[in-house]
């Protein structure tokens, strides 16, 4: 198994479709990514890149990557978080 989960923002500046969601977010705002494993994932805590970003554990097979306030959601921003 891998042990770190890495991620950049690959959408342009220029981009029609993603021009409306670049930006710092704000209070209340947030962007979750659901990871689901066959198998126990055996993650038993981690750290960020980025003090916006965490990994929350909901079972032996799900993970969830939640990116909260202050997050900047620009082009090319990128964040990596080591698992344990």
């Amino acid at each position: 198994m891998a042990n770190s989960i890495s991620y950049t923002m690959l959408p342009s500046a220029g981009n029609p479709f993603w021009s409306n969601f670049f930006g710092v977010l704000l209070a209340g705002k947030f962007d979750r990514y659901y990871l689901t494993f066959s198998e126990p994932h055996g993650i038993t805590g981690s750290t960020s890149s980025n003090s916006a970003v965490s990994i929350r554990i909901d079972s032996e097979t799900v993970v969830v990557v939640e990116i909260t306030e202050g997050y900047e959601m620009n082009p090319q921003m990128s964040f990596r978080i080591s698992l344990q």
